[in-house]
């Protein structure tokens, strides 16, 4: 589990990465707010998000047990991690601590 303070399009790739994975997501199932298209909100940061990595056979427990304890904090599955080498969505933007920009 991590923060989003980078940005989805950031920091997905270092959690896969540091997990030797890849990625697919459905960037129609990321969480939207009113004025934001997909592409927008995978390049947001320091909107406080959590993006965690959960097997797929604890599923079930774990929404029974969030629903229980964070009843108004939705928990949105987005994708999942795939194996290494595996073509991974694309996403762009997010922050980039070293750009010149």
């Amino acid at each position: 589990m991590m923060d989003l303070s980078d940005g989805l399009a950031r920091d997905l790739p270092r959690l896969a990465e540091a997990s030797r994975c890849s990625f697919l997501i459905d960037p129609a199932s990321i969480p939207l707010h009113e004025g934001c298209d997909a592409t927008h909100a995978a390049g947001d940061g320091e909107d406080y998000e959590l993006l965690a990595a959960i097997s797929a056979d604890k599923i079930p427990d774990l929404r029974s047990q969030w629903t229980a304890e964070f009843p108004d904090t939705p928990l949105t599955p987005i994708g999942r991690l795939t194996p290494s080498g595996t073509p991974a969505t694309p996403l762009n933007g997010g922050w980039d601590h070293f750009s010149h920009a």
